[in-house]
């Protein structure tokens, strides 16, 4: 996201806003989910979700606003990253929610990413139904999509009275129909190609203030705990054959270097291709 610094006064936060804009079913939330680390305990970004605001009925922006983030825990002159999910179709509806945010968060400065989806109602509603039987929704989304009024925003639609409120170049995204792989691992939040294991070190050097350096001793091997906790709940009663056949071909034991300027650490971790894992439970009827 593009922005120039220079615009802000000395005591002004910067807020970049990243809003998506499109029709149930065209994978916004799964988009968000993919872009922003959603499950890390720390993250560094604010949720809005205007979905759960819609379902409890709620209509007072500024409360919701403060349920989410504050503004007394804002400092001066700082940056923050603001993610917005929720059904916006018409470029007022965009319009109107920043200027209402911008007010509240009087002492930011708002530079707007849109992703907008483009319209495709067949695909939406292919997306729709396979997120009902795959169980990440409960609630059928299938009228607001045959039914729904609509629009692309253009470039021109996106402005602001507000002074502090910018809105940047927006992106525009195709939806693309789900696949059974993909509908898959979504269901257990899972959004990338590979799964992971927690790291452990296996070397390293370490240098002091006055230059001495000192190797760094290995950790003990870590399990592929997260894969093993995932199979169980995917398919509790596959058989140890398979698991080691699994193993075996859908886990490779890969490294990660990282330094700075004075220490260099060697990683170890387990990784593990999910679309070959997804081959093999196809293949046996675990799925």
């Amino acid at each position: 996201m593009a922005f120039d610094k220079n615009k802000l006064k000395i005591d002004q936060n910067l807020v970049y806003l990243y809003i998506v804009y499109g029709l149930p079913g065209s994978g916004k939330t799964t988009f968000l989910y993919k872009t922003f680390d959603f499950f890390k305990p720390d993250r560094d970004f604010q949720f809005f979700n205007m979905d759960f605001f819609v379902k409890l009925g709620r209509t007072d922006l500024e409360t919701f606003f403060k349920e989410c983030f504050s503004p007394r825990y804002m400092g001066y002159g700082q940056e923050y990253t603001f993610v917005v999910d929720g059904l916006f179709l018409k470029p007022k509806d965009v319009t109107e929610f920043v200027d209402k945010m911008a007010e509240f968060y009087d002492r930011c400065y708002f530079a707007v990413q849109l992703y907008i989806w483009k319209e495709n109602r067949e695909a939406c509603l292919n997306n729709d139904e396979q997120r009902l039987e795959d169980g990440t929704r409960d609630v059928p989304s299938a009228d607001t999509i045959k039914n729904a009024v609509y629009v692309v925003p253009q470039e021109k639609d996106l402005v602001s009275n507000n002074p502090r409120v910018e809105y940047l170049k927006p992106e525009f995204k195709d939806v693309h129909y789900a696949n059974n792989y993909e509908k898959f691992f979504n269901r257990y939040n899972v959004n990338n190609d590979e799964m992971r294991s927690e790291e452990w070190l296996v070397g390293g050097s370490e240098r002091s203030f006055y230059g001495n350096e000192r190797s760094v001793c290995a950790e003990e091997a870590k399990d592929f705990d997260n894969l093993d906790k995932f199979l169980e709940t995917m398919c509790p009663d596959i058989s140890f054959l398979l698991y080691k056949k699994i193993k075996r071909e859908c886990v490779t034991l890969e490294k990660r270097e990282s330094s700075d300027y004075y220490s260099s650490y060697t990683y170890n971790y387990w990784r593990c291709d999910l679309k070959k894992l997804y081959q093999i439970l196809t293949e046996n009827n675990l799925i």
